[in-house]
């Protein structure tokens, strides 16, 4: 039988809002568990891997942001 291990990144941010359609926060602006800030959000594995967003403590669908290597972009409005 093959487990498989979990890798697990942490990251936070505050950031206001801004107005607009969309909110873009840059890879930089996020802190990891031991305090130092990336320099860029991770590639996920296609297939079996997915990214958890928490806004003020709730989490987020899917469908309401994207991630690429230098951002996390939150849709405000449809």
């Amino acid at each position: 039988m093959h487990l498989l291990t979990p890798s697990i990144c942490v990251f936070a941010t505050l950031k206001s809002g801004d107005s607009g359609t969309s909110l873009d926060i840059p890879a930089a602006s996020f802190i990891l568990d031991d305090g130092n800030h990336t320099t860029a959000l991770p590639k996920l594995s296609s297939g079996n891997s997915y990214y958890h967003v928490f806004n003020n403590g709730v989490f987020q669908p899917p469908i309401v942001y994207t991630v690429t290597k230098g951002f996390l972009t939150i849709l405000i409005s449809s």
